[in-house]
């Protein structure tokens, strides 16, 4: 009786093609059938050798021996020989390259043997010959994510998502979802991490809807990243409340009512809804626990209060919780806060005195502080403003931003601020002890933000004689207040001063970049050449060092030098990073400087290839474009980018107004480029410029013959006498237009 012989196990079976296919490669066909490699069992008659009808074509030969590799690598696969696995997928796949399932089988093995690398390049070219296999797609955002390329993998999910085989009631249809969910929440996008959260949400609902078994469902209840809090909280961020409350709700219930977190969450929801009473209760709820959550309660109450027309009890409630809460500082500094607006200073104070007993805060003493300043109680303000700056290392966002309005608000009061130098004085009339310091350096502080440079001067060198340690902050704050001041000589004496101090030697790198600087504003091109080289001896090929001393050949416009040191750094250091970017964009204006405009655009562009959003070069590449009345429109896109980033910065402003004027919208240029000239910067001689060709258009002489005399003193006034181009421009066009009404 003849049959087919199936009695071989499968990976015998695979064993074997492995087999014969090597034996093929090597020798022609074998003289005798295959099939005798397994005799007949007793009573069989021997198969009959398998004749074709038609013979295989070399191509049908090829898939026949890919598959026979195919399948010896899984066998190989399945027993973890993994490098054995790998050759013969290999092979499989340069007998047949268009299988997709043989590119997945290498990644799998690659993987087995940590080559990444090959792995990924096997997995791209599956999904490129089988663009619907969400499962791969799905695998390749994984190991992306390992690489921490997080963009490229939502490439791939995003792909997976809209596979024609990916059914949308299925596990698979969310956990794609989560993935993406979970990736735009983490890269801050909460209005797409919504969209993805939906899914999940609903599923996580009615999870039958989708296959999802009980445990699957408790898996994504109980990661932090898809639970029923967090997918409320994005939901909140992206501005879509009905949903925040379901998924809060569920919160609520899966915690069986018990008072959480999510209650304050609840509370804000239906706060931002207009159901406020709702809002009060699920906050009440919330204050139950007694869970600390910063000052963030306490002002949600103060609204919520406010919207119920019922902000006459608030100190009451503030008192109650504080009764059951005793030990909440947020708490405890809030109702003081609310004791202060009152007015109602006494009893702030005891409580910000009452807190110093339990651990001594910045926070507190800088209520205190307030509190003095409003009694203008000058002495006790100092003491507590100094034990304040002591204790500023918390940080704390809340207290650093109180500090700065503290500083503010004396700032604004010169009186204020002469009452507290005079108690300085008379600290230290007998001489200064260490105990002064920080009271000096505080109000050194109010005297810089104040633009009092010789009070602030006087003070810092009271805090340096009052503790050398310091001497390093000391020496930079004087510095810097000095050069602000354009008082470069003066700020370049106090940095070699700190240069030859023997306790700031830590610091030397960064103060001979500052002597640098201040020499070059100052036109000490010479001197400021030395003192980069003196920081270059140091780290000879630091990007930052070589920057510093490219910065002093532009600030003293010796271009050609300036070039070669902007190249030089570029070269040295191809890999980029902060250096090489501000050494990039300065080139295209060194090369612009030149006369070489086409060398500069071509820098511009392919640093904007690299950074397509970042506002300078787009501010910079429009306003080149625009200053050579070409791709305005495009120009007038790429400066709107930038100024919708820095809406206050004059140089962007500016360009606008530029390009503007260049397509013909006299009125809307006029309007940005007085805006500029309002700005902190405003009084730069190119805007002023600007400002008075378009006057000019708009026939208006007198005016622009004002902006152009404005410009030519700017400029005059400017480090190294300004730019002599410019100041020729103008002395031009003023003689031109000396005449009211001429055109």
């Amino acid at each position: 009786m003849k049959r087919l012989w199936l009695g071989m196990s499968l990976a015998s079976w695979l064993a074997c093609s492995e087999l014969a296919i090597a034996q093929d490669q090597k020798t022609a066909a074998p003289e005798k059938p295959i099939t005798k490699a397994f005799p007949p069992q007793i009573g069989e008659d021997e198969p009959a050798l398998l004749e074709p009808v038609r013979p295989r074509s070399v191509e049908e030969q090829k898939r026949v021996d890919s598959h026979a590799w195919f399948m010896a690598g899984q066998v190989h696969l399945q027993r973890e020989a993994y490098r054995k696995a790998l050759s013969a997928f290999e092979k499989a796949k340069e007998l047949d390259p268009a299988n997709s399932q043989i590119y997945r089988s290498v990644m799998e093995a690659a993987l087995h043997l940590g080559d990444t690398p090959k792995a990924m390049e096997n997995a791209r070219k599956a999904v490129e010959l089988d663009p619907d296999d969400y499962e791969l797609l799905r695998q390749l955002a994984v190991e992306l994510l390992r690489e921490n390329k997080g963009v490229e993998a939502i490439k791939y999910l995003e792909r997976a998502l809209k596979s024609d085989r990916l059914d949308k009631k299925t596990s698979n249809y969310v956990l794609i979802n989560r993935d993406l969910g979970v990736l735009y929440n983490l890269l801050g996008e909460p209005e797409k991490a919504a969209v993805h959260f939906d899914v999940v949400l609903a599923a996580m609902v009615k999870p039958a809807d989708f296959g999802l078994n009980a445990q699957a469902r408790q898996e994504l209840v109980k990661n932090r990243a898809t639970s029923y809090e967090e997918l409320g909280q994005v939901f909140i961020r992206a501005k879509q409340p009905d949903k925040a409350i379901v998924a809060l709700e569920m919160a609520v219930k899966d915690r069986r009512g018990k008072p959480s977190a999510v209650n304050f969450l609840l509370a804000q929801v239906y706060h931002e809804k207009g159901d406020h009473q709702k809002a009060l209760t699920q906050l009440d709820t919330f204050f139950g626990v007694q869970l600390k959550r910063g000052r963030a309660p306490f002002l949600l109450l103060t609204s919520i209060l406010e919207k119920l027309g019922k902000s006459d009890t608030l100190v009451a409630r503030l008192q109650e919780l504080l009764e059951k809460d005793s030990r909440n500082k947020d708490l405890q500094f809030f109702l003081a806060e609310t004791y202060v607006n009152a007015k109602e200073l006494d009893k702030a104070e005891e409580i910000y005195r009452k807190s110093l007993g339990d651990s001594a805060s910045s926070e507190a003493y800088l209520g205190l502080a307030k509190i003095y300043r409003k009694q203008n109680k000058a002495s006790e303000l100092l003491d507590n403003l100094a034990r304040a700056f002591e204790r500023n290392n918390e940080s704390q966002e809340a207290v650093a931003q109180a500090f700065e309005e503290e500083i503010e608000a004396i700032s604004q009061d010169a009186a204020l601020f002469d009452t507290l130098r005079a108690v300085m004085k008379e600290r230290t009339k007998d001489g200064t002890r260490k105990e002064h310091f920080s009271a000096a350096f505080v109000l050194a502080t109010i005297a810089t933000s104040n633009d009092k440079v010789d009070a602030a001067v006087e003070l810092y060198d009271i805090a340096l004689k009052a503790n050398r340690s310091q001497a390093e902050r000391i020496y930079v704050g004087k510095g810097q207040v000095l050069a602000g001041a354009k008082r470069y000589e003066e700020a370049a004496a106090v940095y070699r001063a700190a240069i030859e101090d023997p306790l700031v030697q830590r610091a030397r790198p960064q103060l001979l970049s500052m002597l640098a600087r201040v020499l070059s504003l100052g036109g000490k091109y010479e001197e400021a050449l030395a003192a980069a080289n003196d920081l270059k001896k140091i780290n000879p090929d630091h990007p930052l060092v070589l920057l510093e001393v490219a910065r002093v050949h532009y600030f003293a416009q010796k271009w050609e030098a300036a070039r070669d040191a902007f190249e030089d750094i570029i070269k040295k250091h191809p890999d980029g990073g902060s250096a090489v970017d501000q050494a990039r964009m300065s080139l295209s204006n060194v090369y612009v400087q030149l006369g070489d405009m086409k060398k500069g655009e071509e820098v511009l562009e392919d640093y904007l290839a690299d950074h397509p959003d970042e506002p300078g070069v787009n501010n910079d590449l429009g306003y080149l474009y625009a200053d050579q009345g070409k791709n305005l429109e495009r120009a007038r896109t790429m400066i709107e980018k930038a100024v919708k980033a820095e809406p206050k910065n004059a140089a962007y402003l500016d360009s606008m107004g530029w390009v503007l004027f260049k397509l013909g919208k006299y009125g809307e240029a006029v309007t940005w480029l007085e805006k500029a000239t309002q700005t902190d910067r405003g009084g730069d001689a190119t805007i002023w410029d600007h400002l008075g060709d378009v006057q000019l258009q708009m026939k208006d002489v007198a005016k622009a013959r004002q902006s152009w005399e404005k410009a030519l003193k700017t400029s005059k006034e400017e480090r190294n006498n300004g730019d002599p181009k410019l100041q020729k421009k103008l002395e031009e066009k003023l003689q031109l237009h000396k005449v009211e009404g001429a055109k």
